[in-house]
């Protein structure tokens, strides 16, 4: 327990605030403040003053009691006189009580009247407003069934984006009254059907309109192909008329800043208009409805299939495609420029893109290409094959002008030319043959200025040559035969062909150099030279040999000048140089310089053949043999008489004066002669004198070098020099008098005199025919040495 100290004392003040504390005399309060009693009354309990407390609280509430006494015994007299007062007010209030009961049941009677008439007042309104708001939704469905049926005219008439726009706006509809109706909820779930319907209509519609441009498209690529043909006239006429390279076609840099370019549309112009309208709504419907990729799938798939539908329509008969060629060509032109055009106008809404046609693009042309090629394997017409280059090459050149990738067609323009090339290479093969075996192997005689110059304009020749031609007089006798103008016209007649079916498309390619090279030079080694080979073996004449020889000296040097034209036409086109391979026509002169030195080598034997050698004579001969004059008249005559050049010429008198000379030295060491004596070697020596003497008096010096060995050989037995022969002195080049003699030939001129003296009968020819073989066997050594 808490320890004991002074307890509190409370006075009547205290006791007082206490109670004032919890508000137990405060009149104002609404409700007892009970609240603060608590810790009051621990308070009391904790100090023990409990019956104190008591005490004084039991005083206070006499003194209050007495309090309120005393003011109400102040205020009695007030207190009865309100009470009389408030007596009567109650029998007034009774009376007036009763007149009120009185009026109130009147009105009462009065009222319940007017309560049902209000209440058939607003049961009538009530009823209005429902026939108001019923009247407002049959309008608002009358409405919307109006906008409904106007969708549906909307279509009819092809205003399908309006149409769908419309549907889009009874979907959006505020909300009201009409949107709560099962009528609206219906309305609402017949939409997409209603889209379906107008998706179906404009699908429809774009069906239509590809079955319409499949057919007109024919008529689009004519249109595009002609207006591309017309470029092309104008543009050759220009380019002829100011001298612009041949390989400057459509389409090039040159042609594009030089001719004047006029504009062709081929979907829009006085033969057709083609309409993109159905497209493009069909693109906008399906854009609105958030099926576009729908839509793309089946136009790319619509599209394939017509155009796997054109392919099989012309390419179904292979026989008939160069019939068949033009249409398909411009049924697909114009399918492609059809599809250029949807790309170009639809390119902000992505509907056709560009890698789709490609693919499409290339899924075609391989198609066309094998198409074209099976149907020109087997062609040997050459008009067809140049109206079908021509049909495509103006096609490729179409398909450029609006952006496809036209390498496969320019590699099939390069199989037609090949197959073109193939034809006209046969037909000019034969022609040089004909050319060959036919040429009379005659100088060209001409006798009137006209054929002078017109021979003169088409040959190949050096300017010089030209120059000194020109100024001959009437009549001219040409070196060449018929043979070369003939060759020369062909030549160029097959490179202006050549040229003129690649009309500027391919001819700047290297590949088209190489086959004009191969082609050329077929004709010069296979139908020229393997010809004139051929005819130069059954050739016995020598002039007719000659000729051969100027005509391909002259071709020879115009195939020089036929490059010099190639390179300068390349130049203009922009090419690269062509060079012929020169081995053929340089093997063909060799081969008839040989024909025509063999023929006078065969010639020159028959007259040594003719020689009545006597071989063991008794006494020197003063005149030459009669054969040698035969022989050298003949062999100028005919060497002269050669329409051949200068140097020809002299290659033919060196080449018999070195065949005489070896001629006479196998009289000495040849095998034909087996024996023989100092006079016949001596008489030989006279020939040499005569035959030196004839070439030099002649013009044609040298015949002293040809028979220098011969001199010295003879010289060596009929100086009996054989003893210094052996001295290796003798025989050291260069200044050894006998280097140039070897000692086979010595041991078998020997041999020979040997077997000649052994045949006389005189003592002395025995005699010495003896010491030839002495001779003959020390010369033996030195052959062995050597």
């Amino acid at each position: 327990m808490p320890p004991r100290g002074k307890r509190p004392q409370f006075t009547q003040q205290d006791i007082d605030q206490q109670l004032q504390q919890i508000n137990l005399l405060d009149s104002s309060s609404p409700s007892e403040n009970l609240e603060q009693l608590a810790p009051i009354i621990k308070s009391v309990h904790e100090s023990g003053r409990q019956e104190a407390f008591l005490r004084t609280l039991s005083g206070l509430i006499e003194s209050k009691e007495a309090e309120i006494e005393r003011i109400c015994g102040d205020n009695y007299q007030d207190f009865v006189s309100s009470v009389s007062t408030l007596l009567t007010v109650r029998s007034y209030t009774a009376n007036l009580r009763g007149r009120i009961s009185e009026m109130d049941s009147s009105v009462s009677e009065v009222g319940n009247g007017l309560v049902k008439k209000k209440k058939a007042l607003q049961q009538a309104k009530k009823t209005a407003g429902h026939l108001d708001e019923a009247i407002d939704t049959l309008q608002a469905c009358l409405r919307v069934l109006d906008l409904v049926n106007r969708v549906g005219d909307m279509v009819k008439n092809g205003r399908y984006y309006t149409a769908l726009r419309s549907l889009d706006d009874i979907q959006s509809l505020p909300p009201s009254q009409l949107s709560q109706t099962p009528f609206f909820t219906h309305l609402l779930s017949s939409l997409p059907s209603l889209r379906a319907q107008i998706k179906t209509a404009v699908t429809e519609s774009t069906k239509s309109w590809l079955l319409d441009i499949r057919e007109s498209s024919g008529l689009v690529g004519s249109l595009a192909l002609e207006a591309v043909e017309q470029r092309s006239r104008r543009w050759r006429g220009r380019r002829d008329k100011e001298g612009v390279g041949r390989s400057k076609g459509v389409g090039s840099a040159v042609e594009g800043a030089v001719n004047e370019r006029i504009d062709f549309d081929p979907l829009n112009n006085d033969q057709i208009t083609v309409d993109f309208k159905p497209l493009y709504q069909c693109i906008l419907i399906h854009t609105a409805m958030g099926q576009l990729e729908e839509m793309q799938t089946t136009y790319q798939e619509d599209r394939k299939t017509q155009a796997a539908l054109i392919l099989a329509q012309r390419l179904s008969s292979s026989s008939q495609l160069t019939k068949t060629l033009p249409d398909l060509l411009n049924e697909l032109l114009g399918f492609f420029i059809i599809e250029a055009n949807v790309i170009r106008t639809t390119a902000s809404s992505s509907f056709r893109s560009q890698k789709d046609v490609e693919e499409l693009f290339g899924s075609v042309i391989p198609r066309v290409c094998e198409a074209v090629e099976r149907g020109i394997r087997d062609e040997r017409d050459q008009d067809i094959l140049q109206g079908c280059r021509a049909l495509v090459g103006n096609w490729a050149q179409a398909l450029e002008g609006y952006g496809y990738d036209t390498t496969q067609i320019h590699t099939l323009l390069f199989k037609l030319f090949e197959r073109y090339v193939t034809i006209i290479q046969d037909k000019y093969k034969q022609a040089f043959e004909d050319i060959v075996m036919q040429d009379d192997l005659q100088p060209m005689m001409i006798d009137n200025e006209e054929e002078v110059a017109r021979v003169l304009g088409i040959c190949w020749l050096e300017t010089e040559e030209l120059q000194e031609l020109s100024r001959q007089k009437l009549p001219i006798a040409m070196p060449f035969s018929r043979f070369f103008p003939l060759c020369c016209v062909d030549f160029q007649t097959y490179i202006d062909k050549f040229y003129a079916f690649l009309e500027g498309g391919m001819d700047n390619r290297r590949d088209v150099d190489d086959l004009l090279r191969k082609t050329l030079e077929v004709f010069l080694e296979h139908s020229i030279c393997r010809k004139s080979a051929e005819r130069l073996s059954r050739l016995n004449q020598p002039s007719q040999v000659a000729q051969v020889i100027v005509n391909i000296e002259r071709l020879f040097s115009g195939t020089r000048e036929l490059e010099k034209q190639l390179a300068s036409m390349r130049a203009r086109s922009g090419g690269s140089s062509l060079r012929l391979n020169p081995a053929p026509l340089q093997g063909l002169l060799n081969q008839a310089f040989d024909r025509l030195r063999n023929l006078i080598r065969s010639k020159l034997d028959d007259f040594f053949d003719l020689a009545e050698y006597n071989w063991i004579p008794n006494q020197p001969e003063k005149n030459p043999s009669m054969f040698l004059y035969e022989l050298v008249n003949w062999l100028f005559t005919v060497i002269d008489s050669l329409g051949a050049s200068e140097e020809l010429r002299e290659r033919l008198y060196d080449d018999a004066m070195d065949y005489i000379g070896n001629y006479f030295m196998g009289f000495l060491v040849g095998p034909n002669v087996k024996a023989l004596n100092d006079l016949a070697i001596a008489n030989l020596l006279v020939d040499v004198d005569f035959l030196e003497g004839e070439f030099g008096k002649r013009g044609r010096p040298g015949m002293e070098l040809r028979f220098s060995l011969f001199r010295t050989l003879s010289s060596i037995i009929l100086q009996n020099a054989v003893q210094t022969y052996v001295q290796p002195a003798s025989r050291r080049p260069p200044q050894g008098p006998y280097a140039t003699v070897q000692p086979k030939m010595l041991y078998e001129l020997l041999n020979k005199l040997a077997r000649g003296g052994a045949q006389s009968r005189v003592a002395a020819e025995r005699e010495r025919a003896e010491r030839r073989r002495r001779e003959a066997v020390q010369v033996s050594q030195l052959v062995g040495q050597s």
